[in-house]
């Protein structure tokens, strides 16, 4: 059975689904790891601590320019959860 494929939203790779992290927004102002239903995107290990990951993010979630900081903070605690 063929891996599944997807793409990591800042650099446009495509990699196996398994290598990647699965995350969601949540009410347009959070984001979240996903929570089994509803709209998703990846990102690569390498991507989450990039700069500019933030503003691919509200690009993609079509979450206001000005909550930036707000998805930078989120992407911290992201980072600090999946270290575990």
């Amino acid at each position: 059975m063929p891996i599944p494929i997807r793409m990591c939203i800042q650099c446009k790779s495509r990699v196996a689904q398994n290598s990647l992290i699965r995350l969601q927004s949540q009410d347009y102002s959070r984001i979240v790891f996903y929570r089994g239903y509803g709209r998703s995107f990846y990102l690569c290990k390498d991507c989450i601590n990039h700069p500019k990951t933030a503003h691919s993010i509200c690009k993609v979630c079509k979450i206001d320019k000005r909550l930036k900081d707000v998805i930078d903070e989120n992407l911290k605690e992201i980072i600090c959860h999946h270290k575990r």
